[in-house]
């Protein structure tokens, strides 16, 4: 039997281990072994794309394989340097050995997020009170003084919580008795709400922690906010003076107040215009900020942690497009040689790409007051969304709102797809498209992955084709009644009439073509969707039904048709190149949503990605001053419940480092996985035009008539195309 081949994984994880071996070669041992997780999670990646990939190989080939190691067989042994006996490892204790460490980590890191969580809701809680006092230094003599904002301390949480606690158990005495409710109290500790607590000290902690999580999190948390120009122009009423947690006077070196604010001085001066706040054009009072939710003000330009800037800067660093996808009505036939459906949802959308439409010109520079257009002519001028959230040079308000309107309402006509988002989920990085449309994001990289010797085996597909008139009459007995009604548009569009009497005879043409289309027998109704898709998509293999997952459209730019099992979907995309192309999409959404209470592009979302616990402890770790209140924690995990020493934050950091990168690692897997699970699906349908067996390996079909396959396996082929679309921007991807 041949040697088996080394799958892209295996390779690519004998690839990392070299580098981190080259990159690590001087570290600590403590510093190599915080990278178990990531070198253990490498060896499960490879087992999980053998479990997809195998089973394919099986039904073509021959193979044979091993079977699970016994839990009491060796790893490995090794004497000691006295050479006086052996030890061995089985693989038993190594498994334990892993399940040990992995559990101990994990209350490590459980405990060191409590402590982080800590940490930063005292520095909330103490900026609270200076965000409320200056609240209160700007108000006019109409507001009320405010002391709903100002968080509570970490000493009155734990005395409501000790009084919620005894309040339980007084309820249980008089409940169950002074001899029995001592057990009902362990049993109600032991509830979800207590945190499934053994002891009332660990009740305590837990309900704790919950009231303070949410708040000690403001700095991580982005949000736009709808205000007014009060807001924004707030100004201090009187001089506004520095406090500490108790809210007394802050002292400065001259033993004078700090100063703040002097009167008539603008409270919030960080506020900057299509930066951090965004003015509804049409209504200067209606604005939206973009800030955090954290009270810290006291940074670099008196901005603190309430600024946007490090979000974006993160999200630059993803590769981001904005996708514009609109569906289709129709759905494909599994065998292909019977007509694609439609239900009776989508079936008015078909009726209506065969229709016409007329509308008002907008553009002074057009020759004619008006425009007379087939439906299907009208879908191929649709521009990606952008487009249409965008004002054109030299557009007016008025025409910029009339040209939006008729987009939603034809694209309402013409699509499934919806017409108030523009067809378009906003923002997304590369990544996450994978995953909430596959085969949109497969569209990406088709040029790259499926060309050979620069041609391509992608597909070209003609909407003008697709819906002509000779296209549809051709398949259909009795379409006169559609000839005449085409023929009575062409001769609208060279009538010299008005608009409204355009309109008219408008209305009464797509009254026939509707007429047409309800009259149909079923078998007309058959040939309809067979002239429409089966003719235009499936191609004939050696006697077979073949059909790509995508198209190249012929007659759009930069567009793909891509088809599924559930739908057809036309799908374009604007790629995000840069910081500025972000600032855009933010400063549109920010005054979209001030007019209009609506975003297009979602970029506060994206901005505003929730961080898991592991990166909240990994950001508080370079946190200035947090080592050092460590070193004054007693850490929980430890049997003598020592301090937190440097040289255990050094190492926790090194491993939290190594659990963040594996996790962002094990999405990346998780792509690669859900892709090999897809190829395996596409060559059981024996349907696919894109991928084939040979050779025992699944592979990419560049040619079918001159046999013309990829080297390497499809899911090789695809995963390295896959990978450098979605990693980082500074992990090497396209900048």
């Amino acid at each position: 039997m041949a040697k088996r081949q080394k799958s892209f994984f295996e390779r690519l994880t004998e690839l990392n281990d070299r580098h981190d071996e080259r990159k690590n070669k001087n570290t600590t041992n403590k510093q190599k072994r915080s990278k178990l997780s990531i070198i253990l999670f490498s060896i499960l990646t490879v087992g999980i794309i053998a479990a997809i990939t195998i089973p394919l190989t099986v039904t073509v080939t021959k193979v044979s394989y091993n079977q699970p190691v016994e839990g009491d067989k060796p790893v490995f042994s090794f004497k000691k340097p006295s050479g006086d006996s052996s030890n061995v490892l089985t693989v038993s204790e190594l498994t334990n050995k892993i399940d040990t460490d992995a559990s101990k980590t994990n209350a490590q890191m459980s405990d060191l997020y409590h402590k982080a969580i800590s940490y930063l809701y005292q520095q909330e809680y103490e900026a609270s009170i200076q965000y409320q006092n200056i609240i209160n230094g700007s108000r006019t003599n109409s507001e009320q003084v405010q002391n709903n904002i100002q968080l509570k301390s970490l000493d009155d949480i734990k005395k409501d919580v000790k009084n919620q606690i005894e309040d339980l158990k007084s309820n249980l005495k008089k409940v169950y008795g002074f001899e029995n409710w001592n057990k009902q109290f362990t049993a109600e500790l032991q509830k979800e709400e207590y945190g499934k607590s053994a002891t009332e000290q660990q009740a305590i902690d837990f309900l704790v922690f919950k009231q303070i999580e949410t708040e000690a999190k403001r700095r991580f948390e982005l949000e736009f906010k709808l205000t007014d120009r009060a807001f924004i122009d707030r100004t201090a009423t009187k001089t506004i003076y520095k406090v500490d947690a108790l809210g007394q006077q802050v002292r400065g070196e001259n033993g004078q107040p700090i100063v703040l604010f002097n009167q008539g001085d603008k409270v919030f001066p960080y506020l900057k215009e299509n930066v951090n706040y965004f003015v509804d054009p049409n209504n200067s009072n209606k604005i939206v900020t973009l800030l955090t939710k954290s009270f810290i003000t006291e940074k670099t330009g008196g901005m603190g942690l309430k600024s946007p800037e490090p979000f974006i800067n993160e999200l630059a660093k993803k590769q981001l497009v904005i996708p514009t996808i609109m569906q289709l009505p129709g759905v494909a036939s599994k065998d292909l040689n019977s007509a694609f459906t439609v239900d009776s949802n989508q079936l008015q959308t078909l009726k209506n790409l065969f229709m016409f439409n007329v509308y008002k010109n907008t553009d002074s520079s057009a020759s004619a007051s008006f425009t007379l257009s087939s439906n299907f002519d009208t879908l191929k001028s649709f521009k990606t969304a952008p487009n249409y959230a965008l004002k054109q040079d030299g557009e007016t308000d008025q025409q910029f709102a009339e040209r939006l309107a008729r987009h939603q309402v034809l694209l309402g006509k013409l699509t499934l797809s919806g017409s108030q988002n523009l067809a378009t989920s906003g923002l997304v990085e590369v990544k996450d498209l994978f995953s909430s449309n596959q085969y949109a994001a497969l569209s990406l990289i088709a040029s790259e992955v499926f060309t050979k010797d620069n041609k391509s085996s992608i597909p070209e597909v003609d909407l003008t084709k697709m819906f002509s008139k000779d296209n549809l009459t051709a398949e259909i007995a009795g379409s006169d009644a559609y000839k005449t009604a085409v023929e009575a548009f062409e001769a609208l569009k060279s009538a010299n009439k008005t608009l409204d009497q355009t309109a008219l005879e408008l209305a009464s043409i797509n009254k026939q073509i509707e007429d047409f289309f309800n009259g149909l027998s079923e078998t007309n109704k058959q040939n309809v969707l067979k002239a429409i898709y089966n003719k235009n998509l499936v191609q004939k293999v050696n006697s077979s039904n073949k059909m790509s997952f995508t198209y190249k459209i012929k007659d759009m730019e930069d567009a793909y048709l891509t088809v599924s099992d559930k739908e057809i979907n036309i799908v374009r995309f604007d790629k995000i190149n840069s910081i500025e192309d972000i600032k855009k999409y933010i400063k549109l959404d920010g005054q979209s949503l001030a007019s209009t209470n609506k975003t297009n592009f979602n970029v506060a979302n994206k901005l505003n990605k929730s961080l898991s616990q592991n990166e909240i402890i990994q950001k508080t770790l370079k946190l200035e001053g947090f080592n050092s209140y460590l070193q004054e924690q007693t850490n929980e995990v430890s049997e003598n419940k020592d301090k937190y020493s440097t040289e255990l934050i050094n190492s926790l950091s090194t491993k939290i480092d190594s659990i963040v990168e594996g996790n962002s690692l094990k999405t990346k897997v998780d792509i690669l996985t859900s892709i090999s699970s897809w190829i395996q699906n596409q060559l059981k349908t024996e349907t696919s035009n894109n991928f084939t067996i040979s050779n025992g390996l699944n592979k990419i079909v560049y040619d079918w008539q001159n046999q013309s396959f990829s080297e390497k396996s499809a899911i090789d082929t695809l995963s390295e195309a896959v990978s450098k679309v979605i990693q980082d921007k500074t992990e090497g991807g396209n900048n």
